[in-house]
């Protein structure tokens, strides 16, 4: 399954992360290549609303939020934690999105 970023800014953003960080999201994101929608914990987690997430750990904690869209997978926003908990305002956005795409 092809694996695209909504924007090409996001990819940027990932390039910003430390070494440990990017090269999990890297692995997170071939995974999510190769299982597709039968991807599930500890990888990725369904949020809601046709949304799930993808957990990268390293130095930095990501999520990287996504949906299935057209035979892919798109991501659709990416989210630098400090707690364990995703904002609302995240989710929305990663929503708002996903609207775009259809």
């Amino acid at each position: 399954m092809k694996v695209e970023f909504f924007t090409s800014r996001m990819k940027e953003f990932v390039a910003t992360f430390d070494q440990e960080t990017r090269n999990h999201v890297d692995e997170l994101v071939l995974l999510l290549e190769e299982k597709g929608s039968s991807l599930r914990m500890p990888f990725s987690k369904f949020v809601g609303y046709g949304i799930f997430e993808l957990r990268a750990v390293g130095t930095t904690h990501a999520r990287l939020l996504y949906c299935f869209y057209d035979n892919k997978a798109v991501i659709l926003h990416i989210v630098i934690k400090k707690q364990n908990k995703l904002n609302n305002k995240d989710i929305l956005l990663a929503r708002k999105r996903k609207e775009i795409l259809a």
